[in-house]
């Protein structure tokens, strides 16, 4: 049986349904009680912990503000005869403090994450999405962003699977299509089969709890999931899995 891989559509900020169990289960200490399938350390074979990747980029933007900031404030400094303008330098300290939390924010989350990761806290199970439905009632959850509403296959260890209707952020609908997303009219015309569907990535779960709580906004990049997909197909019982599922 074969996976076809989904394309790169989803945000990477795990949703806050999923951090919210993170936070009610003891991550930073080792999970007694692991997955017999854990695909992290398959993940990482190929790349880090996507999070602790993303710090990098966080503190090249803040250090990037803080020179465009300094360059500003020199610019103030030339324009002004060298005295300070009090103004403009309250505007920019503020706007450094505030770039500052983004960035120690994120920083902290990529621990957390990591912690969980290699603590067995996470669990990966394969994931198959029919066609996406912008829902704008998405903005109810108070995130800014683009949601959909999509059937979801979820496949579980011993290779039965799930139906869910889940509520995802990804690109923008235009950037959707462009990526070659299958897209549903209307939420009726969801549809998950071997024709309508978006290709396998993981859904993942904090152990122990609902897999409805899932997330597949984890940020894994397209060579992890080849590679867990990969691992899927030759270690995971796919015997129960339906027919019409295999592509092959």
């Amino acid at each position: 049986m074969r996976f076809p891989q989904s394309p790169n559509l989803f945000r990477h900020s795990y949703n806050s349904v999923f951090l919210s169990d993170l936070k009610a289960v003891p991550y930073s200490r080792k999970n007694d009680n692991p997955s017999p399938y854990n695909l992290c350390p398959v993940f990482e074979s190929e790349d880090g912990v996507p999070q602790m990747r993303a710090i990098r980029d966080g503190l090249v933007f803040f250090g990037a503000m803080v020179v465009i900031a300094g360059f500003i404030f020199s610019f103030g400094l030339l324009l002004n005869s060298f005295q300070v303008p009090g103004l403009l330098a309250l505007l920019l300290a503020g706007l450094l403090l505030y770039f500052f939390f983004l960035v120690a924010r994120h920083i902290l989350l990529a621990f957390r994450i990591n912690k969980a990761w290699k603590n067995g806290w996470i669990d990966f199970y394969p994931v198959l999405f029919g066609s996406f439905f912008c829902d704008k009632q998405g903005r109810k959850t108070g995130k800014k962003g683009h949601f959909y509403v999509a059937k979801a296959l979820v496949v579980a260890l011993n290779g039965e699977s799930r139906m869910l209707e889940v509520l995802v952020e990804g690109l923008s609908p235009d950037r959707m299509i462009k990526e070659g997303a299958t897209m549903a009219r209307d939420r009726q015309g969801l549809r998950l089969d071997a024709i309508h569907n978006n290709g396998w990535t993981f859904w993942s779960v904090v152990r122990g709890k609902p897999l409805e709580h899932g997330s597949v906004e984890h940020g894994l990049s397209a060579s992890q999931v080849a590679v867990g997909l990969d691992r899927v197909r030759h270690s995971w019982p796919l015997e129960e899995l339906q027919f019409f599922l295999d592509f092959s």
